[in-house]
């Protein structure tokens, strides 16, 4: 009979035994579930509550375990976690970030599986993200789980068939609290929309996707672009009349028309609003007026999260914007300036505005992304902080809470003020500096393995150089134009397939 001490670990409660199991990674999991049955029983709940499907997934990049979850990488893998349907109620939450190549037929397979049968609604599922799109006809039957209180959904504008039915009776997302949806390609697929969740006034979290559109500058001073039916704008004001309370908002590759709105407030209750983001946004606007004139007027006295990313003909709403918000309030802020010839002040003066804004939150933020484009003929040239913006931003103010920097500008300026520069910034953890000019191109004699990680042998000694060179820094990540490095002892080790777990920690993103 075996003695007390050997049995001890078996006589921990489910409870002890779950939360030793939260820090250990799926393969420890699926080890310890093949000791004996009463481990399997605990936790097989454990292993199956959380999946992720992402191609990139490496066993050996510690990263992805930094969020509770099951990875599945390969399409063998995903068509046999779907062929068990015994274990689909154990699962609360399905996230899609990245379908191998070849799986072009993962929504079918999903239909013929998880939601083949009717009574699928009263499991347990509380999530689902899927960045793969999917046909509208799939939404309705999401639209019946009951617990569903997470919902990101990409519409698949090219399915002709996938359209809105007569909205079904039943469940219409009554708990869903985020919501995560678009594109649109007409007005009655958002009013179907708009239907399903009007009983649904605890939505708290909103992200509208609109089409990417290429637009010529001298368009956005056209008349010909006012026929556009703006949908991300209209859906937002419609969303609101039944969640009037939004406090994270994310509008992404939409186009605003001032006119369309009139005395409409863009955001209702700003006061509420912790999270705002207008990324790839255009603005057609013939009159100098501007849609987000009305922003500078908000109180936004909850906001700590930032992203602008707005492409205007003549006047620039965000240096405004940021001057408007109260001191050492935002968090986490992500700005990208996109110049244009049209504007009315220069690119010098716009950057020094953005500056100002940015050193108005020195002393609470976290994160910081800066970014600037000058627009040339459809083409947007990067553009790199001058050796004086460089100084104005980091030389002479501090940012003690900083732990992620995005920003454009030459490895030449960071290195030669390496000591103030990292005493300044003491908490610095992931730097990330843009450009294709940040660094002088060495092209060498090859390697003996060319393609495999070629392009970060060559400028490996760059990032060490720093690192090394610079008592105070305690960077872990740094990536210096496409080419990410983990530090550690003092070299830089290059890193692949975790560039979407970097960009989380260095851009200001909606939460999933």
């Amino acid at each position: 009979m075996p003695s007390i001490s050997k049995k001890g670990f078996l006589l921990l409660i489910p409870e002890i035994l779950q939360q030793v199991s939260a820090q250990l990674t799926q393969f420890d999991i699926l080890n310890l579930m093949k000791a004996c049955k009463h481990f399997y029983q605990i936790l097989k709940p454990i292993l199956y509550q959380s999946v992720t499907i992402h191609c990139d997934f490496g066993r050996f990049d510690k990263e992805f375990f930094t969020v509770s979850s099951t990875y599945i990488r390969t399409m063998a893998s995903t068509l046999e976690f779907l062929s068990q349907s015994l274990n689909f109620h154990l699962v609360r939450s399905i996230v899609v970030l990245k379908l191998p190549f070849e799986f072009i037929s993962f929504e079918k397979h999903l239909r013929q599986t998880f939601f083949s049968k009717e009574e699928y609604f009263v499991w347990s599922l509380q999530r689902f993200i899927c960045h793969s799109p999917m046909s509208l006809s799939l939404l309705e039957v999401l639209a019946k789980a009951e617990r569903l209180n997470d919902l990101s959904f990409r519409i698949n504008v090219f399915d002709t068939k996938g359209k809105f039915q007569d909205v079904p009776s039943g469940f219409f997302f009554h708990n869903l609290s985020s919501l995560c949806i678009g594109p649109f390609q007409s007005t009655s697929e958002l009013l179907k929309l708009l239907l399903m969740v009007k009983k649904c006034p605890s939505i708290r979290r909103l992200r509208i996707l609109g089409s990417p559109k290429k637009i010529k500058l001298e368009d956005l001073i056209s008349r010909s672009y006012l026929g556009y039916n703006s949908f991300c704008q209209s859906s937002l004001i419609a969303f609101q009349r039944t969640s009037p309370n939004l406090d994270y908002i994310c509008m992404e590759s939409c186009i605003f028309h001032p006119n369309d709105i009139g005395s409409s407030p863009l955001i209702r209750n700003p006061s509420t609003v912790v999270f705002l983001s207008i990324v790839d946004a255009n603005e057609i606007s013939i009159t100098g007026s501007s849609v987000f004139d009305q922003f500078s007027k908000y109180t936004f006295s909850s906001l700590k999260y930032l992203r602008l990313s707005i492409r205007q003909p003549v006047k620039d709403s965000t240096a405004a914007i940021l001057l408007s918000l109260k001191s050492n309030t935002l968090v986490e802020l992500d700005l990208e300036l996109m110049y244009n010839s049209l504007k009315a002040d220069s690119l010098k003066d716009l950057t020094d505005q953005y500056i100002s804004g940015i050193i108005r939150h020195s002393k609470t933020l976290r994160k910081l992304s800066f970014a600037t484009f000058n627009e040339k003929g459809m083409v947007y040239l990067e553009q790199p902080l001058s050796e004086d913006q460089f100084k104005s931003l980091f030389l002479q103010t501090g940012f003690p809470h900083l732990e992620n920097l995005r920003v454009e500008i030459r490895f030449t300026s960071i290195y030669n003020s390496r000591v103030l520069f990292f005493r300044l910034l003491p908490a610095l953890d992931k730097l990330w500096i843009l450009g294709s000019h940040s660094v002088k191109k060495h092209w060498g004699l090859g390697n003996t393995y060319p393609g495999i990680f070629d392009a970060w042998l060559r400028i490996q000694y760059i990032p060490e150089l720093l690192i090394r060179n610079s008592p105070s820094c305690h960077l872990r990540y740094i990536k210096i134009d496409q080419c990410l490095f983990h530090v550690k002892q003092g070299n830089a080790n290059p890193k692949d397939h975790i560039d979407d777990w970097f960009s989380r920690y260095t851009r200001v993103q909606f939460p999933r």
